[in-house]
């Protein structure tokens, strides 16, 4: 697998048209890889996803119009609709309710430093869709790292403020169209100064569908916040400043408001997750050797496509992210970490 990066400069439609003009052909290939996605998990149409995005339109105008004039420039450039990059961005709303990832998440405040780290599980075909973004605002504002799949403008990553995330996808029905869709959400925090200021955001806009957002800044703050159209539901770090998680609710107050369904494995990649982070401390090796764990086969930590199977259930481990966010260093690699695939290092410096 490779992933081309990208740096991208300027006001929101300069940032768009690079991107659209450097990436079409990753972008097409995403269109045509959702379309099948999206058929199979929300049984719809292309044509039908993108009218079901558009619903977004009204409260994406009022809530970011900065995005929304990035995602128009973005599809110029490219050489394709709007609402089909629309589409792309709403993938977790049109594809996540109906059917969720296997990603696992770990973030760990101790002693100074400050981690995040998550494997990035999802169906094969999308491999060829890996973008790495480094975008610098004009305006002074932050300038982030995320990775991407093309044509999506929010994902996991870091800013140049030490404020990072990490997603966990959710099997959940619940969904608002006056509410930020999951990536779109994921591209705001990584606009924020602060934990704090990225916290309020999400409760001030709103999330459109039910997600987990592992976020941290360099100050030490932590907590993995399950987001909803019904809230959102803060899970706090232990007394090693380790929070873990994987692809169900658990805080108290979100299962009391949410039903989710999630497979059985995000139980047993939560529990291990936890213990193997028992007695560790903050660290690009340490939190690789978790994340490299293969003690449930083909529904590890470390994730690989079970043989003879449908399409659909194709999931493995696309790639790894790990940030120091006090350091504002990430190492990401593709493909399972066990295999020892090669890593690259991002930083954002001045």
């Amino acid at each position: 697998m490779t992933m081309k990066r990208l740096t991208l400069r300027g006001s929101p439609r300069e940032i768009g048209a690079q991107y659209g003009a450097a990436a079409r052909e990753e972008i097409l290939f995403s269109i045509d890889s959702y379309k099948d996605i999206f058929h199979q998990t929300a049984g719809t149409t292309w044509d039908q996803s993108c009218q079901s995005a558009l619903r977004w339109l009204p409260v994406l105008r009022e809530k970011c119009p900065d995005i929304v004039e990035e995602m128009e420039a973005l599809a110029a450039a490219a050489g394709v609709d709007f609402p089909s990059i629309l589409a792309l961005n709403l993938r977790s709303e049109i594809a996540l309710t109906h059917y969720s990832d296997g990603c696992t998440a770990i973030g760990q405040s101790y002693e100074g430093k400050t981690f995040i780290a998550q494997n990035w599980d999802w169906m094969d075909s999308q491999s060829r869709a890996l973008l790495g973004l480094e975008v610098r605002p004009s305006g002074g504002k932050p300038a982030f790292f995320i990775l991407a799949e093309a044509g999506i403008v929010g994902k996991y990553g870091f800013n140049d403020r030490g404020v990072g995330v990490c997603l966990n996808a959710l099997r959940c029905g619940a969904c608002s169209t006056d509410k930020l869709p999951i990536h779109v959400a994921l591209r705001k925090v990584l606009g924020c100064e602060s934990f704090a200021e990225a916290r309020r955001m999400l409760d001030d806009l709103g999330v459109a569908s039910a997600a987990n957002f592992l976020m941290a800044d360099r100050s030490g703050a932590c907590a993995s916040v399950e987001v909803s159209p019904r809230g959102n539901f803060d899970i706090l770090p232990d007394g090693r400043g380790i929070v873990c998680h994987t692809n169900h609710l658990y805080s108290e107050e979100a299962t009391a408001r949410l039903k989710d369904h999630p497979s059985t494995n995000s139980f047993t990649r939560l529990e291990r997750i936890r213990a193997l982070s028992v007695g560790t401390t903050p660290s690009f090796e340490g939190m690789r050797a978790m994340l490299s764990d293969r003690n449930d086969g083909d529904f590890s930590i470390s994730r690989s496509s079970p043989p003879d199977v449908e399409p659909l259930d194709r999931i493995s481990t696309l790639a790894t992210i790990i940030v120091d966010l006090v350091g504002l260093k990430a190492e990401i690699s593709l493909g399972r970490p066990d295999l020892d695939p090669e890593v690259v290092s991002v930083e954002l410096g001045p």
